[in-house]
């Protein structure tokens, strides 16, 4: 079965949920332009707890208004290309952004 997995790449973008792109959350910036730029798929994953460079511990609170928790989006897909274009669009948008680049091999189970 794993002859029929095909290369891809796995971007994931680390961001906060106050964080914006052009006056909206970024992460509803980003997965927009990644279904733009034709990436096969997008994932949003909200943190409950950790830390990141400031080396402090943030956690969920259900009654908190204000939340700087962290936020994943995993962007999956094939094009060396689209990815390249995609981290010169962020990287316009909003600098500093910490990101990581996977190499994966993915296939639909059918």
């Amino acid at each position: 079965m794993l002859e029929k997995f095909k290369d891809g790449i796995q971007l994931v973008v680390y961001i906060n949920q106050s964080d914006l792109i052009e006056n909206k959350p970024a992460a509803d910036k980003v997965i927009t332009t990644a279904m733009q730029y034709g990436f096969m798929g997008a994932s949003l994953f909200r943190v409950v707890e950790g830390y990141g460079s400031s080396h402090v511990i943030e956690r969920a609170h259900i009654l908190s208004l204000e939340d700087e928790r962290g936020e994943m989006i995993v962007l999956i897909d094939g094009e060396n290309a689209r990815i390249e274009e995609f981290l010169t669009w962020l990287k316009d948008k909003r600098p500093g952004t910490f990101v990581t680049v996977s190499s994966i091999r993915h296939h639909r189970l059918s």
